[in-house]
C-alpha cells in the first residue's frame, strides 16, 4: 500500500464543533450538520450551539483598526498640550513585533509613528480634540494675514463651518494678497474665486496656490507616497488643483450678467472663451419686447404719471409689508435708466411692468383713459410682465426674479395656483443661478460690486427664500433648503431702519386722520419673518408630509416648536408690538407680520384638533387644548383686522396677507358649528375676560369681520371672492351635518331610556311604599 494513500485515509477530520449531544456523551462527532452521523446512527437527537469559531475571527482588521485609533488618541493629545507618558521598553519591543508580523506600522516612543492609514480617513478625522480644525501653516503674505488659512475650515464636506462665514470679511483682506491676472491657472477651492473674465478691465488679487499646501493637505505622508513620489507630482500640481477645486464662485457669463457656476460645471476652467459683445444676444429687449407686444396688442402707449402712480401704490401697500425692492434705489435707477442699471439688474421693463400689475390690483378694475377692456388694468399689467419675461429670461437678473416674485403674488390673487407655485419656484432657482445666496461682501470691498447692487441681491433672496416658504405652508407642499450652501447674510436692522418713515398712498385713502404714518420697519420685519418661517419649517413639513414619524414623536415636535414660537413673539422688538385696542399710530406691516404669526399658530395646532389623532397613550395637552389655541388664534386674527379696517381700510390689504384669512375663517366656522349647548352655557359662564370673548357671540363676531374683509376683497382678487363662497357652501353643509348628528344622538339617548309609562309606575310604588313605611 502506498504510503501516502494510507496516510491520507488513516488522516480524521478535524471538527471544530461537536454536537452537543456528542460533547455530553463523550462520542467522538464528525460535525455533520444537520444531524451528525453518530446521533443519526444511534436515533438521538443533534443540536449544536450557535458560537463563533474562535480560530476564526479577523485579528489583522482588528489590530488595523486599533492602530488607527491608537494614532488619533497621540494627536489629540499633542493637539491639547498633554505629555505622552513614556512606553516601556519591553512593551514596545513586543508591541512592534506583533505590528510587524501583520505587516503594520509600528510604535515610536512619544512620538506618532508614521501611518499609511490617511487615505482611508473620514472626514471626522480632520477635527482635533474638541471639534475644531486642526491648524494649517501656511506661508504668510503679510502680517495682515497671519490668521488666514487655506483650505476653509469644515464641519462635514461641502459645509463651511458658521464661525468661519460669521467672520469672513475680518479673514479676507483683499488689498494685501498679490496681484494676478487673469490667464493665470487659479483654482477656485480658495476662499475668493475672481470673475474669470479679461473684459472686466481689472486684475482681482488672487492667492497663488503654488504658495499653498494643495487641498489634501490633510492627507499622511506615507499615503501621499504610496501612490508615487513628490517629486513626479510637483510637475502636475497646479492642474491636479484646478481638478480636485470643490467649490464655485459667481463668473461673468456670454451674456454679461453674473452666474453662480460650481466646479462640476468646468466653467473656472474652460471660461467664456468669446467677448461679451461677441456673444451679446441680438434680440434687443426693448425692440424685440415692441414686437411681442404690438402682436399681443399690449402695445397701447402708457402715460408715465399713471405708471408712477400705480408704483407708489405698490411700495406702499404691498412692498411695505414683503420688501422685495428697495424703493429708493430704484426711484434712483428710474429716473436715470441708464443701461448701468439694468446690466446691474436693479431696473427693467419686466419689474416696472410686474410693480403697475400689484399697484393696479388696489385701484379699479378698469382705467378710464387706458382702453384695456375685457382685461382688468391688472390683468393688462401682467400680461405684459409675462410677455416681456420670456425674453428677459435669456438673460435673467435681479430684477427678473423680483419680477418672478410680483408675478407669483398676482396669480394667487386670481386663484391661479399653479402659475403662483410656478413662477414662485423659477425665482428660487434664479437665486442660485446667479448666485443670490452667496455673500458678496468681498466683491464690493474690492469694487467689482457696487453697495447697491449687492443690497438688492440681498432683498431679492430673502424675499424669495420666505415667499417659497410662505408658499409651502399655505399649500401644504414640501419645500426646503440646504442652509448650509446658503453665506449671503439676513438684514440686519441698522440705525436707518429705525429712522426710515412709512406713509399711506394716496394720503387721503386713509380713513382715520391719525394714519399719517410711522416708521417703515422694513430691515426690522424682514429679519423677523425670516426667523419665524425658520422655526416653524420643520414642523410644518413634519405635520402635513412625513408619513414616516410616529404620533409620540410629532407630539413632542410640536410642542417643542409652539414653545419656540411663543418664545419669538415674546422677544419681538418694541416697535413690533401691537395690541388689539391700539389708539395710537400703526403702520400695516406690523399688522401683517402679527397676522402671519396667528395664522402659522393656527397651522401648527391645526392636525391635534382631533381626538383620534392622539399619541397612545395620551400625552401632551390634548386635543381641547389644540381647538382652543386655533380659535383664540383666529379670533386675534379678526381682532389684528379691525384695527386695520379703522386705520386703513380693508381694501388695503396685501394680496399675500388675503391668502391667510381663509384658514382663520374656517376655523371659527367650526366653533361655532360644533359647540354644543353645555359648552356655549360654560363659556357664557367663564369668569375671565378673555373666556368670555371667546363666547358664541364674540366668536360669531369675529367671523363677521373674517367674512366682510374677504368681501372687501373679492373685488380686487378673485381668491378672495372664490373663498368666501367656499365657506358659505361649508358653513352650511357642517350645520347641517351638525344637526342630522344632535338628532340621531338625541334619538339613540331616547332609545336607550326606560319607557315613560314605566318611570311613571316606578314613582308610584316609591310613594306607596313611603306611604307603609310610615304606617
Amino acid at each position: 500500500m502506498d504510503v501516502s494513500t494510507k496516510a491520507s485515509g488513516s488522516a480524521r477530520k478535524n471538527v471544530t464543533t461537536a454536537c452537543r449531544t456528542c460533547r455530553d456523551s463523550k462520542t467522538k462527532c464528525d460535525g455533520v450538520k444537520p444531524e451528525c452521523t453518530p446521533c443519526v446512527r444511534r436515533g438521538r437527537a443533534c443540536e449544536y450551539e450557535a458560537r463563533e469559531d474562535k480560530r476564526r475571527v479577523p485579528l489583522r482588521p482588528a489590530l488595523h483598526i486599533l492602530r488607527k485609533r491608537v494614532d488619533d488618541l497621540i494627536e489629540a493629545l499633542e493637539k491639547a498640550g498633554v505629555e505622552l507618558p513614556p512606553l516601556v521598553s519591553e512593551d514596545q519591543h513586543v508591541a512592534n513585533r506583533g505590528l510587524e508580523a501583520v505587516g503594520l506600522p509600528v510604535l515610536r516612543s512619544n512620538t506618532r509613528a508614521p501611518s499609511d492609514l490617511g487615505m482611508h480617513e473620514s472626514p471626522g478625522s480632520l477635527l482635533d480634540a474638541n471639534g475644531s480644525t486642526p491648524e494649517v501653516s501656511v506661508p504668510r503674505h503679510s502680517q495682515q494675514h497671519n490668521e488666514l488659512q487655506f483650505p476653509t475650515p469644515t464641519t462635514s464636506w461641502g459645509q463651511v463651518h458658521p464661525d468661519i462665514i460669521d467672520h469672513m470679511d475680518d479673514q479676507i483682506a483683499l488689498d494685501d494678497w498679490p496681484t494676478m491676472t487673469w490667464n493665470e491657472t487659479v483654482s477656485p477651492d480658495w476662499p475668493w474665486v475672481p470673475l474669470s473674465d479679461q473684459e472686466l478691465g481689472v486684475c482681482l488679487p488672487r492667492p497663488d496656490p503654488s504658495d499653498h499646501e494643495a487641498p489634501n493637505q490633510f492627507i499622511s505622508t506615507s499615503a501621499q507616497t504610496a501612490t508615487g513620489s513628490d517629486e513626479e507630482d510637483e510637475e502636475n500640481q497646479d492642474i491636479v488643483n484646478q481638478i480636485a477645486a470643490r467649490f464655485g464662485s459667481l463668473q461673468l457669463a456670454p451674456d454679461g450678467k453674473l452666474r453662480y457656476l460650481g466646479t462640476p460645471a468646468n466653467f473656472h476652467l474652460f471660461g467664456t472663451g468669446r467677448s461679451v459683445a461677441a456673444t451679446t444676444n441680438a434680440r434687443s429687449q426693448r425692440l424685440e419686447g415692441k414686437r411681442l407686444l404690438h402682436r399681443l396688442e399690449l402695445d397701447q402707449a402708457i402715460d408715465p404719471s399713471l405708471e408712477n402712480h400705480l408704483i407708489k401704490i405698490y411700495f406702499a401697500w404691498h412692498n411695505a409689508s414683503h420688501a422685495v425692492i428697495d424703493e429708493s434705489t430704484f426711484w434712483l435707477a428710474r429716473q436715470q435708466q441708464t443701461e448701468i442699471a439694468e446690466v446691474a439688474g436693479i431696473y427693467s421693463e419686466v419689474l416696472v411692468n410686474a410693480m403697475c400689475a400689484i399697484g393696479a390690483s388696489y385701484e379699479s378694475r378698469y382705467h378710464p383713459d387706458l382702453a384695456t377692456f375685457p382685461r382688468t388694468l391688472a390683468d393688462f399689467f401682467a400680461e405684459r410682465t409675462k410677455t416681456l419675461l420670456e425674453l428677459d429670461l435669456d438673460s435673467p437678473s435681479v430684477s427678473t426674479i423680483q419680477a418672478l416674485l410680483l408675478l407669483s403674488s398676482h396669480e394667487a390673487g386670481n386663484q391661479r395656483i399653479a402659475r403662483s407655485w410656478l413662477y414662485g419656484g423659477m425665482a428660487m432657482r434664479l437665486c442660485f443661478d446667479i448666485g443670490l445666496h452667496i455673500d458678496t461682501t468681498p466683491y464690493v470691498d474690492h469694487g467689482v460690486m457696487s453697495a447697491t447692487e449687492s443690497q438688492a441681491r440681498q432683498t431679492a433672496f430673502w424675499a424669495s427664500y420666505v415667499m417659497n416658504y410662505r408658499m409651502s405652508f399655505s399649500l401644504g407642499r414640501p419645500f426646503t433648503l440646504d442652509g448650509s450652501e446658503i453665506t449671503v447674510k439676513k438684514p440686519t436692522p441698522d440705525t436707518f431702519s429705525y429712522t426710515e418713515l412709512w406713509h399711506p398712498y394716496p394720503r387721503t385713502i386713509a380713513p382715520n386722520p391719525q394714519s399719517s404714518g410711522g416708521l417703515a420697519l422694513l430691515d426690522v420685519i424682514s429679519a423677523q419673518r425670516i426667523n419665524l418661517c425658520e422655526t416653524v419649517e420643520p414642523i410644518a413639513r413634519a405635520l402635513y408630509g412625513n408619513t414616516r414619524i410616529t404620533l409620540k414623536t410629532l407630539q413632542e415636535h410640536s410642542e417643542r416648536s409652539v414653545h419656540a414660537m411663543l418664545t419669538w413673539k415674546k422677544n419681538l422688538p418694541p416697535s413690533l408690538h401691537v395690541r388689539a385696542d391700539y389708539a395710537e399710530d400703526v403702520v400695516p406691516q406690523v399688522l401683517v407680520l402679527h397676522l402671519e404669526y396667528h395664522y402659522l399658530q393656527i397651522l401648527v395646532h391645526r392636525p391635534w384638533t382631533s381626538r383620534r389623532h392622539q399619541p397612545v397613550p395620551a400625552q401632551g395637552p390634548g386635543y381641547r387644548h389644540a381647538r382652543k389655541m386655533c380659535i383664540d388664534s383666529a379670533c386675534d386674527m379678526a381682532k389684528i383686522l379691525a384695527v386695520f379696517e379703522r386705520q386703513f381700510g380693508l381694501t388695503r390689504l396685501d394680496v399675500e396677507t388675503a391668502q391667510v384669512l381663509p384658514s382663520a375663517a374656517l376655523i371659527l366656522t367650526f366653533a361655532t358649528v360644533s359647540q354644543t349647548h353645555v359648552e356655549q352655557r360654560q363659556m357664557l359662564e367663564a369668569s375671565t375676560a378673555n373666556e368670555k370673548e371667546s363666547s358664541n357671540g364674540m366668536i360669531i363676531s369675529h367671523l363677521n369681520t373674517l367674512f366682510r374683509a374677504l368681501d372687501e376683497l373679492g373685488g380686487r382678487h378673485s381668491s378672495a371672492k372664490d373663498h368666501l363662497e367656499s365657506l358659505l357652501v361649508i358653513q352650511q353643509k357642517w350645520n347641517d351635518m351638525h344637526k342630522q348628528q344632535t338628532s340621531r344622538s338625541k334619538k339613540r339617548r331616547d332609545a336607550n331610556a326606560p319607557p315613560r309609562t314605566d318611570i311613571l309606575r316606578a314613582a308610584k310604588r316609591s310613594k306607596v311604599t313611603e306611604g307603609t313605611s310610615l304606617d
